[in-house]
């Protein structure tokens, strides 16, 4: 039973780093793809789970690891304090008079309620702190939230609310396939600072696989100065959702898998040749008329 006790202590102290998670992951979430623009021009590291966690199959990322092994353990709590209490019951009602066997009784079944009780302080520490920590939620969105191009449209109550209201702060890029000049000479013409500027957000004007779109099996759904997500467009003529199964990458929905590696080897190259990204990017935007499918327009505040 001593372990009991143990494994309460320890999620009791855990209480405290899993909220720390769980705000975290709120914040890295409300500022979508465009505060991950530098990590993405260097190709950051991404860590995505492959453990599973009984119960609660592959989590999408570390935080809703860290929660589900959380959870996990006050299950295992409760069900191990259930048996020992059974356990010390059972030895009680059998001991017969005899005073060894009564203390041992007791004693299980006295540490077993403690460390329920450890494990369900814990609980209460993060109800106390913030009731929707114990939800094990990793996005703080309501509703429903779609990911297209690399970017995310979130509905909430039967409406519909694409990119965000930033305050314009973000810039073009200054050179490269990326860069106003270039930009102007294409699809998207006058709006070519605007669509800039969004590529900046997105790749940092570098035709690279997405840090944070992830897929369950480890690969990339958005690519390429746009990250365009290939889970749910064609590009360059190729029809690359087919490539995948388990359906397109969302900030909700991480299931996708790809299941014809030929053709998603030849959509990722289409993907990071620059004039398939731009074309495909104009489609998406209507020539760069609105920019409400790109996280990065949360900042922005471009047309939606």
């Amino acid at each position: 039973m001593k372990k009991i006790l143990f494994l309460s202590m320890v999620f009791l102290t855990s209480a405290f780093f899993v909220g720390q998670t769980q705000e975290y992951a709120a914040a890295d979430t409300s500022v979508a793809n465009f505060e991950q623009v530098e990590a993405n021009a260097a190709s950051s590291y991404s860590y995505t789970p492959m453990e599973k966690i009984p119960g609660f199959g592959a989590p999408a990322d570390f935080p809703s690891y860290v929660m589900a092994v959380y959870k996990f353990g006050l299950w295992t709590i409760g069900i191990s304090a259930l048996l020992m209490i059974t356990l010390g019951g059972y030895v009680y009602l059998t001991s017969a008079g005899n005073t060894s066997q009564t203390g041992k009784a007791k004693g299980i079944i006295t540490d077993a309620i403690v460390g329920l009780i450890l494990a369900l302080v814990s609980w209460l520490l993060l109800y106390t702190i913030d009731p929707d920590l114990v939800k094990f939620k990793s996005t703080t969105s309501s509703g429903t939230t779609t990911t297209t191009g690399g970017t995310t449209t979130t509905t909430t109550g039967g409406t519909t609310t694409t990119g965000g209201t930033g305050n314009g702060s973000c810039s073009p890029v200054q050179s490269g396939d990326c860069s106003v000049s270039n930009l102007q000479n294409t699809c998207f013409g006058s709006n070519a600072t605007q669509a800039s500027s969004i590529c900046k957000g997105e790749s940092g004007g570098n035709a690279i696989p997405s840090g944070t779109d992830i897929c369950k099996d480890g690969n990339s759904a958005s690519m390429g100065l746009f990250q365009i997500n290939m889970t749910n467009h064609n590009v360059g003529g190729l029809n690359c959702p087919s490539a995948f199964s388990g359906g397109a990458y969302t900030a909700d929905n991480h299931n996708c898998t790809v299941t014809n590696k030929p053709l998603y080897d030849q959509c990722v190259t289409a993907a990071k040749n620059s004039t398939n990204n731009i074309a495909a990017a104009c489609a998406i935007s209507n020539n760069g008329a609105k920019w409400g499918q790109w996280g990065a327009n949360k900042t922005c505040g471009f047309n939606k």
